[in-house]
């Protein structure tokens, strides 16, 4: 079982993490025919091995949407198992030697099943669903170059200035999530200084723009957060044109509420009044975001950022 263009056509949002891709996830499933799934590639891990809760708070096995999606895709533990560990392959470090195989065009049939078990989700979720456009903020570049080279998966590149991605990695946040064995624990996301988010934020835009081209539809966070009906407009007209599902529903058949997928624990307070997160302008010291600014240098004209750390942070007070 394999989706196909009939079906509807799928968004995958690429970039890196804390640039406002949960955000971007619920504005995009108001509209009619539109359904946001999280981030799928969290599926096998957090989803079906861990039991980890989607936004409606059960875990993948127990949610209305998953348990089905799960059941129509016919992926079996050992699947999921597999898929793991090939997503592992996947890892940052790995970069460089993935970027090489690429390059030169070697066939890789583990990735191959990888990729073909995702696209058993996408289509068990057109089944389940009835969307004309799924909605998949998984971020990885890699990922996105092998499931964005079929026409039913178009690209959406979000970016978000790299200082207030940089504040964003360095707080601690709870995941929301209640892990197996926790007890009362709260569990936090990960974190990271100003230097390696910025850096990490260089390499993985620099990844999605080398890999998909012109594949991509950009969209920046200060765009979404200052006209959000504006942008939203351009990505379905751009990327989910209309054709394809039943249009005539407005989100799961019989499914109530949003059903997303791992990712920022604000997915679990649903959709919210849309309002900039501009903390970061007052909130970030004026040494972590020079640090922050060091390795976004050679990206921050092309996406309209300011250089000077001290401009950018007065463009954020403003809004």
């Amino acid at each position: 079982m394999t989706a196909t263009a009939a079906d509807g056509s799928v968004l995958y949002v690429a970039g890196w993490g804390r640039s406002g891709s949960t955000l971007l996830a619920h504005l995009l499933s108001s509209v009619p025919g539109i359904v946001a799934l999280g981030e799928v590639r969290s599926l096998w891990d957090r989803g079906m091995l861990e039991g980890r809760p989607c936004s409606c708070g059960q875990p993948a096995d127990a949610c209305p949407l998953w348990s089905e999606v799960i059941r129509r895709s016919g992926i079996t533990r050992a699947e999921a198992e597999e898929a793991r560990a090939l997503h592992r392959r996947l890892r940052t470090r790995y970069f460089p030697r993935l970027a090489v195989r690429r390059l030169l065009g070697r066939r890789d049939p583990a990735m191959e099943r990888y990729v073909a078990c995702y696209r058993r989700v996408y289509a068990a979720a057109f089944e389940v669903t009835g969307a004309r456009a799924l909605v998949d903020i998984s971020k990885h570049p890699f990922e996105a170059d092998r499931l964005c080279r079929s026409p039913d998966v178009r690209a959406v590149h979000l970016v978000r200035d790299p200082r207030a991605v940089a504040f964003s990695w360095g707080r601690t946040k709870a995941t929301g999530e209640d892990p197996a064995g926790a007890g009362d624990a709260e569990e936090t996301m990960r974190r990271f200084g100003p230097l390696a988010a910025s850096a990490m934020w260089l390499v993985w835009n620099l990844a999605v723009e080398i890999l998909l081209g012109r594949r991509l539809h950009r969209v920046r966070y200060e765009d979404v957060v200052a006209a959000p009906e504006r942008v939203v407009s351009e990505i379905v007209d751009r990327a989910a044109p209309a054709g394809g599902g039943d249009q005539s529903q407005a989100g799961p058949v019989g499914i109530a509420g949003q059903h997303l997928l791992a990712g920022n624990p604000d997915r679990f307070r649903g959709m919210r009044p849309v309002q900039a997160d501009v903390e970061w302008a007052s909130g970030m010291s004026s040494a972590d975001a020079r640090l922050a600014t060091l390795p976004a240098l050679p990206l921050l004209a092309r996406y309209g950022y300011p250089l000077a750390p001290g401009r950018a942070r007065r463009r954020g007070w403003s809004g």
